[in-house]
């Protein structure tokens, strides 16, 4: 429920600026003016058949408001969502370096890296030795610095010695 009161409150907004009733003082005034004219034309004349045309000539704003906000309740959910991905996403990046800076920071991130390359390298190949499939060996260095390059990561493998790999920054 609380959800909806949001997406409500946020399409009044957005649908108050398309019809350019964004000031709440200006929109109170607009609305009490088309109440009170439909009121006026709904008391003055003797001819009941011009009555539904008067009060939809005087309703016209009101009516066009609601089309504005109608359509602003289909959008702004997906808006909203939005949002919510992009901050959701913002979070996670900051947790993320975080993570890595209580794990000691470019070098543990690397290694990381490094690791995650050694299983799309095992998923991908076929001559993986069982060093490799026990996480004993690494994959080629040439195989590690093009993936690495390709994205676009400023250091490389300098050279592996076994289970020990040691990088550099180019």
């Amino acid at each position: 429920m609380k959800y909806w009161l949001e997406v409500a409150k946020r399409a009044g907004a957005q649908a108050g600026k398309d019809v350019r009733l964004e000031k709440v003082p200006f929109a109170v005034v607009v609305i009490s003016q088309l109440i009170l004219a439909m009121l006026l034309l709904a008391g003055v004349g003797r001819d009941a058949a011009n009555l539904p045309t008067r009060i939809a000539t005087a309703a016209l704003p009101l009516l066009i408001f609601l089309a504005f906000f109608l359509a602003r309740m289909t959008t702004t959910p997906v808006v909203m969502d939005a949002e919510r991905r992009a901050r959701i996403a913002e979070l996670e990046a900051v947790a993320e370096d975080q993570y890595w800076a209580a794990l000691g920071g470019d070098n543990a991130r690397n290694h990381a890296r490094l690791h995650q390359l050694r299983e799309l390298y095992k998923l991908g190949h076929d001559d993986v030795s069982p060093d490799l499939h026990a996480g004993l060996a690494w994959p080629p260095m040439e195989w590690l610095n093009d993936m690495l390059a390709k994205q676009g990561l400023p250091w490389r493998v300098a050279r592996i010695e076994r289970e020990n790999i040691y990088t550099r920054m180019i």
